[in-house]
């Protein structure tokens, strides 16, 4: 190899190799430092593209898991409400039987039937008067379907739920209890037939709601499942390997030391071409 004052080809060589050494080390101490594989799009532009789409589906999934409690507390206010509906009409029920017996007293009939007027007017009360998030829960309900997004996808990402037909069937049927009477047999006899379709009204609205309930609680538990291994997938591509990271650093550390002590030693060689001239 000739000997050169101008070009130094031995220190270039170690130059080249300390900067790719150094750049190696500043990048594993990065990852090291945060955690994460790709800090910036120049370490993996696709990976952070697919990794920012996993990202905002899971951003999705979470509010949609959000929307589907809320959506289940809300059923489930309207069936512990029908669940006191039952007992209303259940006891109104005991009271017409009683009535119907033809060996009450008119008193007997009287008493038993203030007790049957109060029981419609709270049953009625219920219906019209029950709130849940500022709203009149029986009106929301009865209004038609609900939707409910579970996703960032639009209406592909979106269940609806319709319980109507039957809430506006029990309000009808609870409406129609404060114009019964237990002052008569006969009355009694009518509001018993009465009684039998508003408790059949009751257990058809309370059977619809308890249905939607447990899909929606399926569909939960699916979209859980999605957004952990979705998570999981993009915890492949953004995370970092500590232990290849870790094993890198170690390595470009002895690089580096070594291509320091390399071009120490490249600056001896011009020191050669003067002694050939001294």
């Amino acid at each position: 190899m000739a000997i050169s004052i101008q070009t130094n080809y031995a220190s270039l060589v170690a130059q080249n190799s300390l900067a790719k050494s150094t750049e190696s080390l500043n990048t594993s101490m990065e990852r090291l430092g945060t955690g994460y594989r790709i800090n910036s799009a120049k370490d993996d532009a696709a990976g952070l593209t697919i990794a920012n789409r996993m990202n905002s589906d899971m951003v999705g999934m979470n509010a949609g898991i959000s929307n589907i409690e809320k959506t289940q507390d809300m059923l489930q206010t309207a069936d512990q409400a029908m669940a006191e509906l039952t007992s209303i009409t259940d006891r109104m029920t005991e009271l017409a039987t009683q009535a119907s017996n033809g060996t009450n007293s008119s008193a007997d009939l009287a008493a038993m039937d203030s007790e049957f007027q109060k029981l419609a007017d709270e049953a009625d009360r219920i219906v019209t008067d029950t709130q849940y998030a500022g709203n009149n829960l029986f009106d929301t309900l009865a209004a038609g379907s609900i939707n409910v997004q579970i996703g960032r996808n639009g209406s592909s990402d979106s269940i609806s739920i319709d319980v109507s037909n039957e809430i506006s069937g029990m309000r009808g049927e609870i409406s129609n209890l404060k114009n019964l009477g237990l002052t008569s047999v006969s009355g009694s006899q009518a509001a018993l037939d009465s009684l039998r379709t508003t408790s059949d009204s009751i257990s058809a609205a309370r059977s619809s709601t308890g249905a939607y309930i447990n899909s929606l609680e399926h569909t939960k538990s699916n979209l859980m499942n999605v957004e952990m291994n979705t998570e999981v997938a993009k915890g492949r591509i953004m995370d970092a390997d500590f232990a290849a990271e870790g094993a890198n650093m170690s390595k470009q550390m002895m690089l580096q030391q070594s291509g320091t002590m390399v071009m120490a030693n490249a600056k001896s060689m011009t020191g050669l071409a003067l002694n050939l001239i001294g």
